[in-house]
């Protein structure tokens, strides 16, 4: 499963990461994000949701994902 993640960085930006959970190390979530693992700090996630890639709708032959309920 793949999820959308916003994430405030140190600046107060909203940034987005579109990643697959890993596992959780003290107070990070570890992600899969652009093939390398990246440790998201937990106070710093607003909001994430699921992805369902089994159902992704196609937009020029590329998986586009569909949204769960966020």
């Amino acid at each position: 499963m793949t999820y959308v993640f916003e994430v405030i960085d140190d600046r107060g930006q909203c940034r987005v990461y579109i990643a697959s959970h890993m596992r959780r190390k003290a107070d990070k979530l570890i992600v899969r994000h652009r093939d390398a693992e990246v440790g998201i700090e937990i106070f710093r996630i607003c909001d994430w949701c699921a992805v369902d890639e089994d159902e992704a709708p196609q937009f020029n032959g590329r998986r586009t994902g569909s949204f769960h309920d966020c």
